[in-house]
């Protein structure tokens, strides 16, 4: 997933990782309390399988994403612009 937002955002890879890592640690901020109240309400183990659901949601979704193609972004990615080489 970094890999795919630093490819989309070349010219700004650092920004790109940010905000996939930031990302996941609010998602993972929020859910925390989530789960604890699920967790309350039908059990620890249950709370936890719920997680196994996501997981293979998250897999279904990402299998949909569109693939790098011929790897034009990663070249791009590594070759120096002209603000670099001054």
């Amino acid at each position: 997933m970094l890999l795919m937002a630093q490819q989309l955002m070349v010219e700004r890879a650092g920004l790109a990782s940010g905000l996939v890592m930031g990302l996941g640690f609010v998602t993972g901020a929020i859910g925390i309390p989530i789960n604890g109240a699920i967790a309350d309400s039908i059990g620890l183990q249950r709370s936890l399988m719920t997680h196994v659901v996501l997981v293979m949601i998250t897999i279904a979704i990402a299998w949909f994403l569109r693939g790098g193609g011929d790897g034009a972004a990663c070249r791009r990615a590594r070759k120096p612009t002209a603000r670099a080489r001054s």
